[in-house]
């Protein structure tokens, strides 16, 4: 029987060890107690991403999962593209988090650039408690859901696609193109999930290998003309050749709308944003730097992944954003102007010192002027060298002198301090 390069957890043996694991090194020591594959994997097809998303007029799904020929019969097919999203940044995948326990996603896309051959992506899920639903089956325990988020954060790298590689020890993150060996899912809410079929049984498992590390992402430009009518209601194509489908599950950068309802501008929030006639909404994702970024003002470009959650089928379109450094400047602003309001000051001073320090997901209106993602003295020596300019003279004003670019540093340093130092 042929063995697939793609291991599965032995559940049982896993659970007695893990109970004793209590650092990732070991945990990765386990990997190898696998079961072999049923399966023979070279008699799976590669699904196109278009095929997978295919509906019909009523939005429904057009596509079934495919068997295998006897003796098997089993459900198997196989697709490649690359990640979207960290996982940690969009569900909370710890133990007992919510009303399915932790909850795992990532999409992926298709790498082609032709969408004559393909287009579009799908979602990747897993969750620890299936039995809260009336489909699902079987919950996991503390020790096998480790298991499982080892199993399928920590895949094999092997980049010749030969089915011969080395656990990674860095996670599977935004950027890896990988295989999906796929047994199972489920037409969930408007778009084909790739999933368990929410059961804990090995034979419903998807398995990952990482073929490249790293790849470029390009989003897609879009507006709300191409997703909406102008009565602000979905474009809805069966063909899937224009509209909101055809952007089902793909990396789209939403241009020139501005956020009109922030009410819920936090980990694992919502918000509405609109292009000054129609509405549409945003996902935030369970990153916690969401908590405490500054809220994006002003026209913006908002980066994220194309989604769909409606019962209808043929509406209830969305996007998530997994990070506020996903909310950009739509139009150009002063260098130093974090909250766009055309001059830069001891407001923007503010927001920069508020955000100091900060390591990843920072974004312009947090006072990451540079793009970099973080909030540090580059960010700071920007802000000091635009002091005082206001839009209409931003292109003729003079840099300060360097007596005053150190004066203005120190404050920004030094209102960082205090507001740390008193919680604020």
């Amino acid at each position: 029987m042929h063995q697939s390069p793609f291991p599965r957890s032995r559940r049982p043996m896993l659970s007695a060890v893990i109970q004793t694991a209590t650092a990732v090194g070991l945990l990765l020591a386990l990997r190898p107690l696998a079961v072999a594959d049923e399966i023979n994997w070279d008699d799976a097809a590669y699904v196109p991403f278009s095929v997978m998303q295919a509906v019909n007029p009523d939005g429904t799904p057009a596509w079934t999962i495919p068997t295998l020929p006897a003796p098997s019969y089993a459900q198997a097919y196989k697709f490649r593209g690359v990640v979207l999203n960290d996982s940690r940044d969009m569900l909370n995948s710890a133990d007992g988090a919510g009303f399915m326990g932790g909850q795992w996603q990532v999409y992926i896309q298709t790498t082609e650039t032709d969408p004559q051959i393909d287009f579009g992506g799908a979602a990747l899920f897993m969750a620890q408690k299936y039995s809260v639903l009336p489909i699902g089956h079987g919950d996991y325990t503390t020790e096998q859901w480790a298991a499982e988020l080892l199993r399928i954060n920590y895949p094999v790298f092997d980049p010749t696609g030969a089915g011969v590689g080395t656990p990674v020890t860095e996670p599977l993150r935004k950027g890896d193109l990988i295989e999906v060996h796929a047994r199972g899912g489920f037409f969930h809410k408007g778009k084909f999930n790739c999933n368990e079929q929410h059961n804990t049984d090995p034979s419903f498992d998807f398995d990952v290998v990482i073929l490249q590390r790293d790849v470029p992402l390009a989003p897609t430009s879009i507006t709300l003309d191409d997703v909406m009518d102008a009565s602000g209601d979905f474009i809805f194509d069966q063909t899937r050749t224009t509209g909101a489908e055809y952007y089902q599950s793909q990396y789209v950068t939403l241009e020139n709308v501005t956020i009109s309802d922030a009410a819920n501008w936090t980990q694992y929030g919502a918000v509405t944003v609109t292009d000054g006639t129609r509405s549409f909404a945003v996902k935030l994702g369970f990153n916690d730097a969401f908590s405490s970024a500054a809220l994006p003002t002003g026209p913006l470009d908002i980066t994220g992944i194309f989604d769909q959650e409606s019962d209808d089928y043929t509406s209830g379109y969305r996007m998530w954003a997994t990070s506020p450094a996903d909310f950009a400047p739509a139009v150009p602003l002063i260098p130093g102007d974090a909250n766009a309001d055309g001059v830069v000051n001891e407001q923007d001073a503010v927001r920069l010192a508020d955000a100091w320090g900060r390591a990843a997901h920072a974004s312009w209106f947090d006072g990451d002027f540079n793009r970099d993602s973080r909030v540090d003295s580059l960010d700071a020596a920007i802000l000091a060298a635009h002091w005082g300019q206001s839009m209409p003279e931003a292109t003729a004003a003079t840099v300060p002198e360097p007596n005053a670019i150190l004066a203005i540093l120190l404050g920004i340093v030094a209102s960082a301090l205090r507001r740390r130092r008193h919680g604020g």
